[in-house]
């Protein structure tokens, strides 16, 4: 059975599900907000393991351009061989993953429009042994090795002030604990 949730961050948001990691993260009405802007990697996580998914997150920059996608992050404390989606400078839209000592391993790169204050979505499809990557409903990249084959999904900021204003997810393989 799929395994579906879809967040809105409206009033009657359930705050324990996610786990600030690091950052400075809000609640407000209609989004989630990651509020340092100076910094890296400042991430939450859903309480949820998933694996075989897809995963789309709709959000907007208030300030910088850091924000994205956490996937397949095997554990809430640490972002060791979990996978990574993020905007970085110079209009760069990049992915990778963390290796065994957390230091960014990147899978690829794309040259993008700068993100600017309109909202914008990722969306990440993971099977068995690859994923893949849309960024307003474009295809960026397909078949990227997964690392690690399940884990929890989370959203990142890195110099930057984020609203993440919605998360869904569609779980073919939902992580029994």
């Amino acid at each position: 059975p799929n395994r579906f949730f879809d967040e809105k961050f409206a009033s009657d948001v359930n705050q324990a599900q996610w786990t600030p990691v690091s950052g400075e993260w809000r609640f407000e009405p209609g989004a989630l907000v990651q509020q340092k802007a100076d910094g890296y990697d400042y991430s939450t996580l859903y309480a949820t393991q998933f694996a075989q998914f897809s995963a789309l997150v709709r959000f907007r920059h208030q300030k910088g351009s850091g924000g994205g996608v956490l996937f397949n992050m095997p554990d809430v404390g640490s972002k060791k061989n979990g996978h990574m989606v993020r905007y970085f400078e110079n209009n760069l839209l990049v992915w990778g993953y963390f290796d065994a000592k957390g230091v960014f391993v990147g899978q690829g790169n794309l040259k993008v429009a700068a993100p600017g204050d309109q909202a914008h979505t990722l969306e990440i499809m993971a099977d068995n042994a690859t994923y893949r990557i849309l960024l307003d409903n474009q295809l960026v990249t397909e078949n990227m090795p997964l690392m690690n084959k399940q884990g929890y999904i989370g959203l990142t900021a890195s110099q930057s002030v984020v609203a993440f204003e919605e998360v869904k997810v569609t779980a073919f393989t939902p992580v029994q604990k």
